[in-house]
């Protein structure tokens, strides 16, 4: 599924081949990352020319794509190059978040992401570079998040799961730390349903419970608007109406 691209040709070639194989979404590295080692969060991964190359494909064909970014001069060249969402955004600067609102492009925060590298990090478990950058990335994140929910930017949930110690199953725990990042439950609940329906361009069968869509339904025993961490105990699962867990039953 990961290409290595070393021109705006190559990096075309490699959107129409994965599109061509089954694809319905198209993800690029426009800066470097946390968990790799030798590049740097800030730092552009990709030319502009090398991105529009493959996000104009994914454009073409009316799919949604997304931006592995950190760096706001890569969030920038994304934008520009076409790019529906911002996986992470964690140095993103002012103009890049006016750049986001005007273009309509959604923000992927994945806190949990940095949190859970930064925890455990300093329990020794993983190595001390990954660490400073995790640190370096989640540092203003916070504030960064609450300017942008004020301005109207679409934030969806992520969370990145399966970076070291961001276990799948284990991930809902991101719901917290949205609310200690300034976001209401009601917020957080809706990033996940509603909104991520929308950016994924699934509104019509998923998003919200009502005739005609899909019946994936979660329960629990108390309301997450009252006391989100109750979203990493839940008791029910249905999906397109079949049942996976019910708790229930045995009570």
């Amino acid at each position: 599924m990961g290409v290595v691209v070393d021109s705006p040709d190559e990096a075309r070639k490699a959107a129409r081949n994965n599109f061509k194989y089954g694809a319905d979404h198209l993800k690029i590295c426009a800066t470097g990352g946390v968990a790799s080692f030798g590049d740097e969060p800030g730092a552009p991964e990709l030319s502009f020319e090398e991105m529009k190359a493959a996000l104009d494909v994914a454009n073409a064909k009316g799919r949604p794509s997304s931006a592995h970014a950190h760096g706001a001069q890569g969030i920038k060249m994304a934008i520009r190059a076409g790019v529906t969402s911002i996986e992470h955004g964690m140095l993103i600067d002012e103009e890049a978040m006016e750049m986001m609102k005007a273009h309509d492009v959604y923000l992927i925060p994945t806190i949990i992401a940095a949190y859970r590298i930064i925890e455990e990090g300093k329990k020794g478990a993983l190595p001390l570079w990954m660490v400073e950058k995790a640190e370096k990335c989640l540092i203003n994140h916070g504030k960064n998040l609450q300017k942008m929910l004020k301005m109207g930017i679409k934030i969806g949930f992520g969370t990145d799961a399966g970076c070291p110690f961001d276990h799948h199953g284990q991930q809902a725990y991101e719901f917290e730390l949205m609310t200690q990042y300034g976001f209401s439950p009601a917020q957080a609940l809706l990033s996940a349903t509603k909104v991520n329906a929308e950016l994924l361009r699934v509104q019509d069968i998923l998003g919200s419970i009502e005739p005609g869509k899909l019946a994936d339904v979660i329960a629990f025993d108390d309301s997450p608007l009252e006391d989100i961490r109750v979203m990493t105990q839940c008791i029910f699962v249905m999906k397109d109406g079949v049942i996976y867990k019910n708790e229930l039953k045995n009570r």
